[in-house]
C-alpha cells in the first residue's frame, strides 16, 4: 500500500476546490489544481483519478491512460482506477488490455453492473457474443433498469441477427430512459435491418435531436436514406458524421461508399476505405467496399483476396461451418472430392455456378449445393456433377468451398472469365409448350422491372411504365417475367400500353426460373434490371439488355456497354444519377434500329 497522503488544510482545499471545479465543468482549472497536488504527493489517487477524466474528456486518451495507471498502482484496490482504465482502452481499440482491466475491476467490486456491462463491450469486440450475454445477464441481475445493458444487449443480439430481438431490447432501454439517443440511434439500425426503413429515418431524427453531435446516429441516418434512394442526403449525413467523429471507422466506410457508388470518385472511395481500415484494422465491411472496387476495376487478384472478409462481416457471407476442410487453391484437388455451395442471392449462384465446371477440369469430383429452388435448373450444368439442396445435410467430401470463393481459388483473371455460353439449358419441353402459347408475331421483349422485395437497394429498379415508348412500337409485344412485388404495377398501366402476363401457373411450385428460362428462350430479346433475371439471361447465352443506374454493382464495368460475365449482354447505363428516362430512350432508339434492319429474329 502507498504511503499515507499528506492531509494539510492545504492539501484538502486543493482537493475540495479541484472538485467542486471538475462538478461545475471548469476542466482546465481542476486539472491545474490536481496538478497543484500532485506535485505535493505525486501518488495522490483522488488528482490521479480526475486528471484521467479530465483528460478523457478532452479526447487525450493515452495521456489518460497513463493517470489510470498511476492512480491503479495508487490505490491497487480500488475498482474505479482499472474500470476507467478499460473504459479508455476500449475507445483507444486495445481490446485484450481492457479485458484485463475489467476483469480486476469486476473482481474487486461484483456488485458494479456498470462494470460487467462495460467488459460485455469487450466481450463483443471479440467477437464473444455468449461472454458479452452472460455479464449484461449479470448486469441486469444487479440493476434491471439499467438502460445501458438493454441496449447494450440489443447489440449483441443485432450482432447475431435476431433483429425483433434486438429491436425489442432498444425499446427497453428507450422506455427506462426516453432521451437516450444512443439506443434512438441502434433503434434505428434495427428497424434497417427488419427493412422498415421509414421507421428506422424516424427513429434517427429522433437520436439527433436528443444528441446532435452523436456521429454513430448520423452515420445510421446515413444509411437509411440510402437504403430510400436519398443518395445527396445520405452523402451530407456521412460528411456529417466524419466532421463530428473522424476517428469512426464507420463514418468513414460511409462516407466511402457515397464517394464511390454515389457520386463515382471512386479514388477518393479508395483513400476513405482506407483510412476506416487503419483506424480499424478488424473492420469487415470497409474490407469488403474495398473488395468491389478492385473488382469493378478488374484488379482481381486484390479484390478476390479482400472479397474473403465477406465471412466476418456481422451477417457472413460464404461462411460455412463443415467437416471438410475449407479449399481456397493451395492444395490440388485431381481426383479429390470437392463440394461447392452456394451463398447469396439467386443470381450470384447462377453467375459463378459456371466455376464449377473449371473444378471439374481440374480433376475434382464436384458436387453442387444450392437453394432447392435452382436444384433443376443447375442440373442442367453438367450431368457428371450432381446438384443437391443446400438446406439438407451435405454428403462426406475431403474439401468444400462457397461459390463466390472460386474466383479466388481458382486464381481467375479479369481477362480470363469464362463467358462460353450457354451454360444452363431451358427444359426442351417447356420451350416448347412456350413457344406455341407465345406464338411467332412480333418482336417479342420478355421484360421485368423490380427485383426481390428484401433487396436493400431499390435504386437498381424501375417503373413498369418507363417501357410504354418501347410498347407503342409497331410489332412489339411485351410478355412479362415478373414475379412478386413489382407485379401489382400491371394494374396501373399507362394509357395504350399492353403486356402480356403468362397467367397462373408460371414459375410456381418448388423450381424457380423454370417457366422463366423456357419463356426466354422463346423470345427474341430480354430486358430486365440487375437481379436474378438477367444472370438467368446470360446463363443461358439469350439477348439481353440491362438498364444500370449510373454507378452500378462491381460486376459491371464502368466503362463498357458489353459484360465479360456474359457475351449476350448489353449494357444501359444512366447518364444521370437516379433518371431512367435516358436510359429507357436509348433501348428504345436501339430497339428501332433492330426494327428497321430485321433483326426481330436475331
Amino acid at each position: 500500500m502507498p504511503d499515507p497522503l499528506p492531509s494539510s488544510p492545504t492539501m484538502a482545499r486543493l482537493r475540495e476546490a479541484s472538485v467542486a471545479l471538475y462538478q461545475q465543468g471548469a476542466l482546465a482549472d481542476a486539472g491545474r489544481l490536481c496538478l497543484d497536488l500532485l506535485a505535493q504527493a505525486p501518488e495522490d489517487f483522488g488528482a490521479l483519478l480526475m486528471l484521467g477524466a479530465i483528460a478523457t474528456s478532452g479526447g487525450r486518451r493515452l495521456e489518460a491512460v497513463g493517470y489510470f495507471r498511476r492512480a491503479a498502482a495508487s490505490e491497487p484496490a480500488a475498482a474505479v482506477a482499472h474500470h476507467n482504465l478499460g473504459i479508455v482502452l476500449m475507445e483507444l481499440r486495445r481490446p485484450d488490455e481492457a479485458l484485463a482491466s475489467f476483469d480486476r475491476a469486476v473482481a474487486l467490486d461484483p456488485a458494479n453492473a456498470d462494470a460487467y456491462c462495460d467488459r460485455a463491450g469487450v466481450h463483443e469486440a471479440l467477437q464473444r457474443p455468449e461472454a458479452a450475454l452472460t455479464d449484461l445477464a449479470a448486469a441486469l441481475a444487479l440493476n434491471p433498469r439499467l438502460a445501458r445493458a438493454h441496449s447494450n444487449r440489443g447489440s449483441v443480439l443485432h450482432g447475431q441477427g435476431r433483429y425483433e430481438e434486438a429491436l425489442a431490447c432498444y425499446n427497453l432501454a428507450i422506455s427506462l430512459r426516453p432521451d437516450y439517443a444512443l439506443a434512438h440511434s441502434k433503434k434505428a439500425a434495427a428497424l434497417l435491418a427488419l427493412r422498415r426503413a421509414q421507421d428506422a429515418l424516424v427513429a434517427c431524427e429522433r437520436a439527433i435531436r436528443l444528441a446532435p453531435q452523436l456521429a454513430v446516429a448520423h452515420v445510421n441516418r446515413g444509411a437509411v436514406l440510402d437504403h430510400l434512394g436519398r443518395r445527396d442526403e445520405a452523402f451530407a449525413a456521412f460528411e456529417t458524421a466524419v466532421r463530428l467523429e473522424p476517428n469512426d471507422p464507420a463514418a468513414q466506410n460511409g462516407l466511402a461508399v457515397g464517394l464511390g457508388w454515389g457520386q463515382g470518385d471512386f479514388a477518393a472511395a479508395r483513400s476513405g476505405l482506407a483510412r476506416a481500415i487503419e483506424l480499424d484494422p478488424a473492420y469487415a465491411e470497409a474490407h469488403v467496399n474495398l473488395a468491389y472496387i478492385h473488382l469493378q476495376a478488374g484488379e482481381f487478384e486484390h479484390g478476390w483476396s479482400l472479397y474473403e472478409w465477406r465471412k466476418r462481416l456481422p451477417e457472413p457471407k460464404g461462411h460455412r461451418i463443415l467437416a471438410a476442410r475449407p479449399w481456397l487453391g493451395s492444395e490440388p484437388i485431381a481426383g479429390r472430392t470437392l463440394l461447392l455451395h452456394a451463398e447469396q442471392g439467386l443470381g450470384d449462384t447462377l453467375q459463378f455456378a459456371r466455376l464449377a465446371l473449371a473444378c471439374r477440369a481440374r480433376g475434382a469430383r464436384v458436387t453442387l449445393a444450392v437453394p432447392p429452388s435452382l436444384v433443376r435448373l443447375l442440373g442442367t450444368l453438367d450431368p457428371a456433377i450432381p446438384v443437391l439442396r443446400d438446406d439438407e445435410p451435405p454428403p462426406a467430401t475431403e474439401f468444400h468451398c462457397p461459390l463466390l470463393s472460386l474466383p479466388l481459388a481458382l486464381r481467375l483473371p479479369a481477362d480470363g472469365i469464362p463467358a462460353q455460353v450457354p451454360y444452363l439449358h431451358a427444359d426442351a419441353g417447356r420451350v416448347a409448350d412456350w413457344r406455341a402459347r407465345l406464338g411467332t408475331r412480333g418482336l417479342r421483349i420478355g421484360i421485368a422491372w423490380h427485383g426481390n422485395a428484401t433487396n436493400l437497394d431499390h435504386s437498381r429498379f424501375f417503373p413498369l411504365a418507363l417501357f410504354r415508348n418501347m410498347a407503342s412500337l409497331p410489332g412489339v409485344r411485351l410478355i412479362s417475367l415478373q414475379k412478386g412485388e413489382g407485379t401489382a404495377q400491371l394494374a396501373d398501366l399507362p394509357a395504350g400500353m399492353a403486356v402480356e402476363i403468362p397467367g397462373q401457373g408460371f414459375d410456381e411450385g418448388d423450381d424457380a426460373f423454370i417457366d422463366s428460362a423456357a419463356v426466354m428462350q422463346s423470345v427474341d430479346l430480354v430486358i430486365a434490371p440487375d437481379t436474378a433475371l438477367t444472370h438467368l439471361a446470360g446463363a443461358l447465352g439469350r439477348p439481353a439488355w440491362l438498364p444500370l443506374k449510373r454507378w452500378p454493382d462491381w460486376r459491371w464495368p464502368l466503362d463498357r456497354t458489353d459484360s465479360p460475365w456474359y457475351p449476350s449482354h448489353r449494357l444501359f447505363r444512366q447518364a444521370r444519377d437516379g433518371v431512367w428516362a435516358d436510359v429507357f430512350a436509348a433501348m428504345t432508339d436501339e430497339l428501332q434500329r433492330w426494327l428497321q434492319a430485321g433483326l426481330a429474329r436475331r
